[in-house]
């Protein structure tokens, strides 16, 4: 990912670094315009959708994780990607004329994660605001597929119970 940090973001970033004080990345943005970006950006030129961070953490020095849940009903080809701070502005924005940066059906649900790298802004002056643990996201699947196995279980065992002769059997066992 080619990201170009707008002049907003890094003014922004260099005012709270001398504050002392971090901005938070907290939303990630998709659209569907292809094109080279450019630092007097101050907003993605066809956004469709935009998500909070859903999980990340700030890696080492000026390096960022973080992930995004895009679960709607929107189907997109994404040729941009935008960044957002807590006050909504357009911290960074990556895009390309004509390769996919990411696509989603509609009926599926993308998990996203990004590396940030930001050498273009002081050190310490971005962190990630996020929404929760990513892995909250799988907990209810995670736990329909137990429950599944457990009945899975339950139901062999009462079918070898009922197939099998344990009058053989002593009462030590």
């Amino acid at each position: 990912m080619s990201l170009t940090v707008t002049q907003a973001g890094l003014n922004n970033a260099v005012q709270a670094s001398a504050k002392g004080i971090s901005l938070q990345i907290t939303h990630v943005a998709l659209g569907t315009r292809g094109y080279v970006p450019h630092r007097n950006m101050t907003a993605l030129q066809h956004e469709i959708i935009r998500v909070p961070i859903a999980g990340g953490a700030n890696v080492a020095g000026n390096q960022v994780h973080l992930t995004a849940l895009f679960d709607s009903d929107v189907e997109i080809t994404a040729y941009e990607i935008g960044f957002f701070l807590a006050d909504g502005t357009l911290f960074a924005v990556d895009s390309h004329p004509s390769d996919v940066l990411v696509y989603k059906h509609q009926s599926a649900k993308v998990v996203e994660a990004f590396d940030l790298i930001l050498d273009a802004v002081p050190p310490g002056s971005i962190t990630v605001n996020t929404t929760g643990d990513i892995n909250l996201y799988y907990a209810e699947s995670f736990a329909v597929m137990a429950a599944a196995q457990i009945n899975n279980m339950r139901r062999s065992v009462r079918a070898f119970m009922r197939t099998c002769d344990f009058t053989h059997l002593t009462e030590d066992f």
